[in-house]
């Protein structure tokens, strides 16, 4: 299981887990629903079953268990240069479930709560809707899929724009997440 330091599990989520996997035996990977105290961050709309690469990008680190063995075996890990004290900010999780749809792993969603994330007071990476913000959301995106990616770039700026309008315009977001798609990753060891 992936957590957090600002959550708190329910009772029994072990139990929660393990019956999934029993229900799910083909599961390598499960997500299930994590409460956020801080209502403005709405629940995911998602159905419990299967998750493909769309889906998975609804997806956050603290909902993800997964069988050990699967990752292992398919020499999958967390890219470190992405996520909180990177230059990158973000989208470890996303790059991660990524690679291992793109390694035949099976993922499913389960909408049962196993968490509430405390409300978080000062976030370590999210500064707004700035231009470091889409450069690093554009890298992301190239990192998941390099073909896809600019496709990716204009849904996301088109979906999300409600929740930027004010700090930036479409095209200049549209234009920063290019930018950012096409600028190298740092190798960070």
């Amino acid at each position: 299981m992936l957590a957090d330091d600002d959550m708190f599990y329910v009772e029994k989520y072990e139990t929660i887990v393990s019956k999934s996997y029993l229900k799910y035996k083909n599961a390598d990977l499960i997500a299930f629903y994590v409460d956020n105290e801080d209502k403005k961050l709405k629940k995911p709309n998602l159905k419990e079953g299967p998750i493909g690469f769309l889906k998975s990008m609804k997806l956050s680190s603290v909902q993800i268990t997964f069988k050990k063995k699967s990752i292992i075996d398919r020499n999958i890990m967390f890219d470190t240069r992405f996520g909180a004290g990177t230059d990158n900010l973000m989208g470890e999780e996303n790059i991660f479930l990524y690679e291992c749809l793109k390694k035949g792993l099976k993922i499913y969603y389960v909408p049962i709560k196993i968490a509430t994330l405390k409300k978080d007071t000062q976030s370590s990476w999210f500064n707004g809707y700035d231009r470091n913000y889409f450069y690093a959301k554009g890298r992301v995106f190239d990192c998941m899929t390099t073909i896809f990616a600019p496709i990716l770039i204009i849904q996301f700026a088109i979906r999300k724009y409600k929740l930027f309008k004010e700090k930036m315009n479409l095209f200049a977001a549209i234009k920063y997440m290019y930018i950012g798609s096409r600028l190298k990753v740092n190798n960070e060891d």
